[in-house]
């Protein structure tokens, strides 16, 4: 039995124009991968959003509610793959995050990839 879990390149930019952070991953080809739960903390370590995204839809993308991003303000997105083995539970993390623009109005991003 393989208790490798596949590489998940997950990425997050922010849609510019529905204020919204997209979320993409690798497609998975293996079976028994349960949800991917992504985690949005601000640099201060207070979470802003939770979500529960279907892993076997990459080519769909997951896409966060309309939380109050602050200008200049930077945001860690934390990703987490469960798969299930007869005996344990494996899981892979990934991490990436997105910083704002100083701009007040009319907010401009920047994308930051770790």
């Amino acid at each position: 039995m393989n208790l490798e879990l596949e590489n998940l390149n997950f990425s997050c930019q922010l849609n510019r124009t529905s204020q919204q952070i997209d979320f993409s991953w690798a497609n998975l080809l293996g079976v028994d991968y349960k949800n991917l739960s992504i985690v949005i903390k601000t640099n201060d370590n207070q979470t802003i959003g939770n979500l529960v995204c279907d892993p076997y839809v990459s080519s769909g993308i997951c896409s966060t509610r309309s939380y109050r991003f602050e200008p200049g303000k930077e945001y860690e997105i934390n990703a987490k793959l469960t798969k299930i083995f007869s005996n344990f539970h494996g899981q892979r993390t990934e991490t990436c995050s997105i910083k704002t623009s100083e701009k007040i109005f009319g907010f401009l991003f920047d994308k930051i990839q770790i």
